[in-house]
């Protein structure tokens, strides 16, 4: 397909924003003030490419980015050269996690059969990313509840040896051994 950027949009659902997660780049090219702009900006419901498919919950594709009176990147496209670009949503069994979206350096008239093939990976990535998450989050169930059984056992065991030493009549700095 020849795409030479591709983003992944998050949905920051405190801020009701799309926040760039991670981007990629094909070699040789940089594409430097899309990497910018993109670390910087966010996308609210709506607006941009990202937004757009956000809203309308389908892949979404555009000709030519930098004519495009919806794209608040196009002076950074038309630097790098950008000009074709398309984006999916990704949606997981728990709903819209995001959105995908790729850049070409050529104008590209729409695809149809390339937004129904990505908007059925879009739910697959979206399944993976939901399984990601449920395992960190039980990985840190887990190490947390870990973290509180070792502290108990220390606590009965501290608690323990001065049962003991009480028992013993032991005194404390007194020495192992030593009554009182």
């Amino acid at each position: 397909l020849d795409w030479v950027m591709g983003v992944r949009w998050s949905l920051d659902s405190q801020a009701h924003v799309l926040r760039c997660a991670e981007m990629h780049v094909a070699p040789p090219r940089l594409l430097q003030e899309m990497v910018e702009v993109n670390r910087r900006i966010t996308f609210p419901h709506g607006v941009g490419l990202p937004g757009r498919v956000w809203s309308t919950g389908r892949a979404a594709w555009i000709a030519d980015v930098v004519h495009d009176p919806n794209f608040p990147r196009a002076a950074a496209a038309a630097k790098d050269g950008l000009h074709g670009a398309f984006g999916f949503p990704i949606i997981g069994p728990g709903g819209f996690l995001g959105v995908m979206e790729f850049f070409s350096t050529e104008i590209r008239e729409p695809n149809a059969a390339v937004l129904t093939l990505f908007e059925g990976i879009g739910g697959q990535v979206g399944q993976f990313i939901e399984r990601k998450r449920a395992e960190e989050h039980r990985q840190a169930t887990r190490d947390a509840f870990w973290a509180h059984v070792r502290t108990v056992v220390m606590c009965v065991v501290w608690s323990g040896v001065g049962l003991v030493s009480m028992a013993w009549g032991l005194r404390r700095g007194s020495g192992i051994g030593r009554r009182s």
